[in-house]
């Protein structure tokens, strides 16, 4: 937000207030609107931001108002903006961020069983992320996701426990087992934050 609105150069301070409050909200994925801006919390705090995309370009405008940080991502080749933008929030107030880097893909022709099952994934873009149902699923000796709607994203492996996507997006998943080989968390690594995944029993 520029200093003309943040001191209230452009709209009053009751006029801004409600211009930057929830007016409507759509119920799923839960997204809230202002007047011309969205708002909402998350694990951040409260943000603000709006988005925009034209062939060729896209940007993020994205405010955490809790610590007086915004973010702008622009962009002329149609990359991922939001999820730039929700790494560098996450660098500026201090959360626990993975770095990319390359990935090396292992040939693993052997999933184990474990490895399937049922969980709740974020699926839609931050800020406003979103979980939905998906299926950690064997097939052409390879482990997949396969969401409730929408194509499988097969997963490469990079070691026995850390698969990554293979549609050019910077997510892994990572299965972390005990000293018996049980499973104790399955995490989804996605724009640099690390989140456990819920299982559907």
């Amino acid at each position: 937000m520029g200093p003309s609105l943040k001191n209230n150069a452009l709209l009053t301070a009751t006029t801004q207030k409600e211009m930057l409050s929830q007016q409507s909200e759509k119920a799923f994925p839960k997204v809230a609107f202002g007047y011309g801006m969205r708002v909402g919390k998350t694990g951040f705090g409260n943000y603000i931001f709006h988005n925009g995309y034209f062939p060729g370009f896209r940007c993020m405008h994205l405010r955490y108002t809790d610590d007086d940080l915004t973010v702008i991502v622009l962009s002329n080749n149609e990359s991922n903006v939001e999820f730039i933008a929700d790494g560098l929030s996450a660098i500026n107030l201090n959360k626990e961020v993975q770095m990319p880097y390359k990935h090396n893909e292992i040939k693993q022709s052997n999933i184990p069983d474990k490895y399937t099952g049922n969980y709740m994934m974020m699926l839609t873009r931050p800020p406003y992320l979103a979980t939905f149902p998906v299926a950690f699923i064997k097939k052409d000796d390879g482990l997949y996701i396969h969401p409730s709607s929408g194509a499988d994203i097969k997963l490469q492996a990079e070691s026995g426990k850390k698969f990554f996507f293979n549609n050019g997006t910077d997510q892994q998943i990572e299965f972390e087992t005990g000293d018996v080989g049980n499973i104790l968390n399955v995490w989804h690594i996605a724009w640099g934050i690390k989140r456990s995944l819920k299982k559907i029993e």
